[in-house]
């Protein structure tokens, strides 16, 4: 009795040693995600054939199988995925299978899906497009604009020179022009004086014979 007691607690210790086995070797077959914590910010692109889990900041494009993010994870670039939970935001376009769109997510960018669903309080700005499930394309290479080429141009001023003005005289040697002309002789007779007519006065010549004659002449008459 006691042997046959034994045998079934042997068997359900086996059992249960191998439902324990199974179930850790199938904890151990699943991948683990990558988690990225809220005091975490990333700069570049992750690229994972896992799931990833959001809740700090991400600037780049996230490639991933499954893709959560949480209410204070924030993703700046493109999302492509085969299932997308937002409850954060996403300034990008999001390229999915399943894309799911919670209360309080924030999404500005287009939505490239198979099945979309928006609950009520979430915002979404951009353009929606169907595509069939399994058609999801790999992201392009991201195009990072070339900061502008700043030159420095020095400036040159140059003083041009006043032209030379001939026939002018300078107010200098007009002055001393002036001087030099009043204190010639010739200045000190007016311009106009040679076209002042001359005054002729007539005199007329009287011999004395012929005076003295007629002097008697009117004494004896």
């Amino acid at each position: 009795m006691f042997a046959k007691v034994k045998e079934r607690i042997d068997t359900g210790v086996k059992a249960a040693g191998a439902a324990v086995g199974s179930g850790a070797t199938a904890a151990a077959d699943r991948p683990v995600p990558s988690i990225i914590g809220p005091d975490m910010s990333i700069t570049g692109n992750l690229d994972t054939p896992g799931e990833v889990h959001v809740e700090g900041l991400v600037d780049g494009d996230v490639t991933c199988s499954r893709l959560i993010i949480g209410a204070s994870g924030r993703i700046i670039g493109r999302v492509s995925a085969v299932s997308v939970r937002v409850h954060g935001s996403v300034q990008g376009s999001v390229d999915a299978d399943e894309v799911y769109l919670l209360n309080g997510s924030s999404v500005e960018g287009d939505v490239i899906q198979a099945s979309l669903e928006i609950a009520p309080g979430a915002r979404f700005e951009g353009a929606v497009r169907r595509r069939r499930p399994g058609e999801r394309q790999p992201l392009p290479p991201r195009v990072v604009p070339e900061p502008p080429v700043v030159v420095a141009v020095e400036r040159l001023e140059t003083k041009a020179e006043a032209p030379a003005v001939t026939g002018v005289p300078d107010a200098g040697t007009a002055a001393d022009d002036d001087t030099a002309a009043d204190s010639s002789p010739a200045s000190a007779a007016p311009a106009d004086a040679a076209d002042e007519p001359v005054e002729t006065v007539e005199a007329e010549v009287v011999d004395p014979a012929a005076k003295s004659a007629r002097e008697k002449k009117r004494a004896g008459g």
